[in-house]
């Protein structure tokens, strides 16, 4: 008797190179307030005065 497992998993899914860059965020790490933020807020914050490049 062959275990099958979970058919929930018998259906195949692709996954290419580009479609697995949507899998990661990217973000840019704020020395200042030591987080990790993304490329958006990092303009915001730019624009604002409240970092520097």
């Amino acid at each position: 008797m062959k275990d099958e497992g979970n058919p929930l998993f018998h259906q195949e899914a692709r996954l290419t190179m580009i479609g697995s860059l949507h899998c990661i965020p990217l973000l840019v790490w704020d020395e200042q307030d030591r987080e990790l933020i993304s490329f958006p807020e990092m303009k915001g914050r730019l624009a604002t005065g409240l970092i520097t490049i």
